[in-house]
């Protein structure tokens, strides 16, 4: 048997004891690299993985408002807010003065405020009364017609007139409704909040106070969406560029960021919502926990392909109708239940795994320095 002096002069070591020496960090460098791997997979999937939820799939059709009128045409559409009930679609025009009445088709029917409305922003059906509720930012009002045409009355925090030349005490921009006709009306004044008004017309209340501040330093700032479930306000905080959640009595709930300028928002009868990017001319869906299921656009000018993206409805059937605002038009879209690549909002799904991962992978680099080491130790003791 051939016998071996240990490096440290103290106790003689075998041939097969200083093999087995040498393997054994080689073995540890083994397993730090397999338990590395698995924690990459396990970081890789959740932040990028498959879920069979909603997602956006291709354009299903175009609504044209007004075909064939030049850019360069004082009276070009120039449509925002978008609304669905039932076989009507209803289309405020900003730059027209009215809202359209069209059918999911894109036929039109009849239109709305015509020569009373200055700058008509978003439109809501009352899920209630079946009435149509216009913002004009022209007047600083919500103008509550029938589907007829007929002017029923007006919304405001004090009940002023609209025609009155005394400034108005607030600026609505978007509105929506929830389940039971509660109606959600962002302001756009100084008081960046969003009141709440009973079925009946009454004002009851506000939100907005408690909100973390956001990138501007404002709770809200120029909020252009809001849409409500049973539980839930959403709020597309544009100038803040999130979506905030709100309880239905305004308590927050959480925030979801995004990387553009969040519009127009709708919720989707599972708990998601889709909202529109007016900065980055796209459409996005996503689940009840704030997980993208979906995406569809770009900017420009061909069918789904956006410019300045702003109101969104959903109908019962599932289509989506985008108010495409530099492209003069409406979009439609379609739901499927294809399974999309799901990615956290702020990446905190995937943080743990990461992290585990590069303590994983440093250990391996170490382990495989210390093999190294001791390899060439023992292959010097061998030449003695």
């Amino acid at each position: 048997m051939t016998m071996r002096v240990a490096d440290n002069g103290s106790e003689p070591v075998t041939g097969a004891e200083a093999s087995h020496r040498r393997r054994r960090p080689w073995v540890l460098v083994g397993l730090l690299a397999v338990a590395t791997f698995v924690a990459g997979v396990m970081a890789w999937r959740a932040a990028d993985s498959r879920l069979p939820e909603p997602g956006l799939a291709s354009v299903e059709g175009s609504v044209t408002l007004l075909p064939a009128i030049s850019l360069s045409d004082a009276t070009e559409a120039q449509p925002v807010g978008v609304a669905v009930s039932g076989d009507r679609l209803y289309v405020a025009d900003v730059r027209r003065g009215l809202v359209d009445v069209l059918t999911r088709d894109g036929s039109r029917v009849a239109t709305i405020g015509a020569g009373f409305l200055k700058a008509p922003a978003y439109v809501a059906v009352g899920p209630v009364d079946g009435l149509v509720y216009v913002t004009d930012r022209g007047r600083d009002v919500v103008v509550v017609y029938s589907t007829t045409g007929e002017r029923i009355r007006f919304l405001g925090p004090g009940g002023a007139d609209p025609t009155s030349t005394v400034a108005s005490s607030w600026k609505p921009l978007a509105l929506g409704f929830a389940p039971d006709g509660t109606l959600y009306v962002t302001d756009a004044s100084v008081r960046q909040q969003v009141v709440v008004f009973s079925p009946t017309g009454r004002r009851i209340g506000s939100l907005g106070a408690g909100i973390p501040a956001g990138r501007t330093g404002q709770e809200l700032s120029f909020a252009n969406g809001v849409a409500a479930t049973d539980d839930a306000v959403l709020v597309a905080d544009s100038n803040n560029g999130r979506i905030v959640v709100l309880d239905r009595q305004g308590g927050f709930v959480r925030e979801l960021l995004t990387t553009g300028l969040p519009r127009g928002i709708a919720a989707l009868p599972d708990g998601g919502f889709v909202m529109t990017d007016a900065a980055l001319g796209v459409v996005r869906s996503y689940s009840a926990v704030g997980l993208q299921t979906g995406e569809a656009g770009l900017s420009g000018d061909t069918a789904g392909i956006f410019a300045t993206p702003s109101g969104v409805a959903v109908s019962e059937d599932g289509r989506i109708f985008v108010g495409d605002t530099g492209n003069g038009r409406v979009d439609v879209l379609r739901m499927s239940a294809v399974g999309r690549r799901v990615v956290p909002v702020d990446g905190r799904t995937a943080r743990p795994w990461a992290i585990a991962a590069a303590v994983l992978l440093a250990a391996t680099v170490g382990a495989v320095a210390l093999a190294v080491r001791l390899a060439r130790r023992s292959v010097q003791i061998e030449a003695m």
